[in-house]
């Protein structure tokens, strides 16, 4: 049951960061929890940080709050911000970038 509750809380974080994954660049999305699940660091890998953390962390302030909306409040939570160093590698953001580039067509 725990397992599952687990599994419940991971889908609605992913499902929160994919409704802002195009805007922001968002390649993948990484959640580890410590052995007592009361610790959620995520890490989010994005070709475009800057946009994502915003003016003085105000961005990334706003994805902490809305996060935590939908995780129990015991839990402690971390993000990390990582650069996709790459973009052109990366499968997901290049579909991301066709994808804006054939909407302004």
């Amino acid at each position: 049951n725990q397992y599952a509750n687990i599994i419940k809380e991971d889908d609605k974080i992913r499902m929160y960061i994919d409704t802002i994954s195009q805007t922001n660049s968002i390649a993948t999305v990484q959640i580890n929890r410590n052995g007592l699940n009361d610790q959620i660091q995520l890490n989010i890998e994005t070709g475009k940080p800057g946009i994502l953390v915003g003016n003085l962390g105000s961005g990334l302030e706003t994805v902490l709050t809305n996060v935590k909306k939908q995780i129990p409040t015991d839990r402690q939570l971390t993000i990390n911000v990582l650069e996709v160093k790459t973009v052109d590698l990366n499968a997901s953001l290049l579909a991301d970038l066709v994808f804006l580039l054939v909407a302004k067509l």
